[in-house]
Parts: C-alpha cells; structure tokens; sequence
C-alpha cells in the first residue's frame, strides 16, 4: 500500500533503500542520495534494515534483501554473544574504530528476535533464531544496549518460551532500572539518544512476560517522554544530539531521525500493551514529523530519491540521506501499514 500527498510524493518508497544495498550489506553513508563506498558498512544499519524488510513482509522489489543483511550480521557474529561492528568496503574488519560496539550487538539480537519470527521465508527464519539463540548468552553493559537486546528477545517471548530471550529480558529491566521521584523521572542524568528504547522494553518485557511493575514503569516514562518531546502547539519536537538535563531543556538544535523512529517503535508497543488510543496519536505525531510538523516545517523525506535527510538542523534539512536515518523514516512509517487509522489521520481518506 502506498499513501500519496501529492502525485510525486510516495512517503513508503524504498527505493533508496535499496540504492544503498549492494552484495554485501547497506552502506552507512550517503552524499546527497549518492552512496559513499569509502566509508562501508555497519553492523548497526544491517540490522535495522533487516528489520525494516521484515517489517515489509512480501514486497516484491525486496525479495532477496533480509539474506544479504541477514548474512552480513552472520559473518559480523564473533561467536561469544558479540557483533563486529564496521566493515570496510574491501571487505577488512575495521578494529581502529573499536572491533565490537555493545549498541551493535544489541540491535542485532533486536533485528534477529524480529527476523526469526517475522519473516516471510523460513529459511530466513530459521537461521534468524539459531544466531538469535546462539549470542543470547551477550550480556549488555549499558541500559541501551540492553534494551535493543531485550525488545528482540520480546519477540519470541511473545510467540513461547525461550530461556536466552528471558535471560535478555532480564537483564534488561535490571539495567534500565526504576524512574526516579519529582520532576525529572528519567532514570538517567542526562538524555542522549534513541532515549525511548528504555521505556519500549520495559513495555514489551512487562506485556510477554505479565510483569506490571515493568509494565507500568516503562509506561509512565513514555508518558513523561512524550510530553517532554510535545512543542506548546503539539508537533513533535525531540531531543536534540546534545542531550538534555533537568537545566538544559532548549528545543532545537541538530534533531536525528532516530529518536523519531524509537519514539513510534515505543508508542507501538504501549498501545499493543495497553490498546490505549494515546498512542495512536503519538505515533501520528512522528509520521508527521517527518512529513513537515516539525521545529523547522521541514519535510525530512527526499521525494525523487525515496531517502530520509540525515537531521533537522535550525536552518533546514541535512542534505544527506545516510542508511540511519532512511531506515529511521522507513521504519516510523511503516507503522502506518499497521494501524490504518494512523494512515487516515495523516494522510487523508483517500488511502
């Protein structure tokens, strides 16, 4: 199904997608829409393109895609629960800029728990929940990292038992942690980014495993995250780069298609938690954001390329459209392929 604003503007093309795409994997960069091989790829866009083509079931000019960034997370694995991160484009393992990420292997077990149950092949499938069991024994360090692992391992939960998924979960819940009393509940200092990924596990651990505490922990940090990210006339307005502290709440800045697209991911799994219609709106209000309802009234999607700016900048859009932040805008619309109330609101009736 694709939604037109107008007659040259498809928000649900992936044709940059797969411009990015060549025999090995997605490359990381773009300039403009032209894909830069000199920087090669990452197992971090891997797996967020696999789990953008899962997302996008049997589509035809796909087909093929989810082996090349399933096969490319397969030879990343280092067979200890961790992912090596970044592939020059001679095929070489880049160790200089560090040989593993605990990010990368989080959004890897992410993309694995979506594949092995998602996909429309079984062969992909299969394989997607050998390597998924396989690296559950990867214990995060860090509280994001933790979180893309645990909303993978939530996937299978969600369909029966696997004990490294519950493992992950786990894990997850205790790293993240409680909110915190008074004005700021963050459990965190400080937000960075893809800030609500936190509250997205919490939610998917509390729904498949019937943990109300992590449930209603996870919720009401979404609820206190939206309403930070919500301009006084309702667009969206995230967290820039810089972050922001209990002092520091400054709207604009450099704002990353990413903390979008977790935010819709997040919204998405309280209202399968909770089928509670708030959500609905917030997952329009992040289809909008790319779409122009932002701090800059800036569309965010390329319309002859298919692809998605690279950030929200105080004077206009970042011309690039990178792996990130394409499968950031792929990933947030695709929610609308779900929920066909969201695609009326935002684009019309006539669907």
């Amino acid at each position: 199904m694709t939604w037109m604003l107008d007659s040259t503007f498809h928000p649900l093309s992936y044709n940059h997608l797969i411009r990015l795409t060549d025999d090995v994997g997605i490359l990381e960069h773009a300039m403009g829409a032209l894909p830069k091989r000199e920087h090669g790829y990452c197992s971090d866009d891997n797996a967020r393109a696999l789990i953008v083509v899962t997302r996008a079931g049997d589509a035809p000019e796909l087909r093929g895609l989810a082996d090349r960034y399933l096969a490319f997370l397969r030879h990343a694995y280092r067979g200890d629960g961790q992912f090596l991160n970044r592939l020059e484009y001679d095929r070489t393992w880049d160790v200089r800029r560090g040989e593993t990420l605990d990010d990368g292997s989080g959004r890897a077990l992410w993309a694995l728990g979506i594949a092995a149950v998602g996909a429309p092949e079984a062969h992909i499938r299969w394989a997607a929940t050998e390597l998924f069991t396989d690296a559950a024994v990867f214990r995060p360090r860090y509280p994001r990292s933790a979180a893309f692992a645990a909303v993978g391992a939530c996937e299978l939960l969600a369909v029966g038992n696997h004990d490294g998924a519950e493992g992950l979960a786990h894990h997850a819940v205790a790293q993240i942690g409680a909110p915190r009393s008074g004005t700021w509940i963050w459990p965190e200092d400080q937000l960075t980014y893809a800030n609500a990924l936190l509250p997205h596990a919490l939610i998917s651990v509390g729904f498949v495993l019937n943990d109300d505490s992590a449930l209603d922990r996870g919720l009401a940090m979404l609820h206190w995250l939206v309403d930070l990210c919500t301009a006084p006339d309702g667009h969206l307005s995230v967290c820039p780069s810089t972050g922001w502290t209990p002092t520091n709440l400054t709207r604009g800045g450099h704002q990353q298609p990413i903390e979008v697209s977790t935010l819709a991911d997040a919204a998405a799994a309280a209202y399968r938690a909770t089928t509670d219609g708030y959500w609905l709106v917030v997952l329009q209000k992040c289809i909008r954001w790319f779409l122009g309802e932002n701090d800059g009234k800036s569309v965010m999607i390329d319309a002859s390329s298919g692809g998605g700016y690279d950030g929200l900048q105080p004077n206009g859009v970042n011309p690039n459209q990178g792996a990130e932040s394409t499968l950031a805008m792929l990933s947030t619309l695709q929610h609308a392929d779900s929920h066909a109330s969201i695609a009326a609101g935002v684009f019309g009736p006539n669907l």
